[in-house]
């Protein structure tokens, strides 16, 4: 199935969901994907997996993963290996680090963004 642009954070399947209904601190360590509609306060890791923060949800910590959807609000930095989305309405009071960043209109961002190449031999021999 092909997305067409704009697309919205409920057309990906997850394999873990944090409900609303709680409120969680520490550290989630995750190998495939994750979405987050809670309040959660720590950092987020997995090498390649991808997490979403949902709509009505806060994360104060830094996320760590291949791809980040931010549809919510994040309080922390941001390292993606394959790219970074932030939603219209979403909130980041952090820095970005990614080799693909996508904004929409009426979010609210706040810190430095690195765009970086995958491949550093690319760049120099190209």
């Amino acid at each position: 199935m092909m997305l067409k642009i704009p697309y919205s954070i409920d057309d990906f399947i997850v394999r873990t969901l944090m409900r609303s209904d709680i409120y969680a601190e520490g550290e989630i360590v995750f190998s495939t994907s994750l979405r987050i509609e809670c309040n959660f306060k720590g950092n987020i890791i997995s090498e390649n997996g991808f997490v979403i923060i949902g709509p009505n949800s806060t994360v104060i910590g830094n996320i760590t993963a291949g791809t980040i959807m931010v549809a919510g609000k994040v309080i922390g930095d941001l390292v993606a290996t394959k790219k970074v989305e932030l939603f219209s309405k979403s909130e980041v009071i952090g820095n970005i680090k990614a080799p693909k960043f996508r904004m929409e209109d009426d979010v609210k961002f706040e810190g430095d963004c690195d765009i970086f190449y995958e491949d550093e031999k690319e760049v120099q021999n190209g």
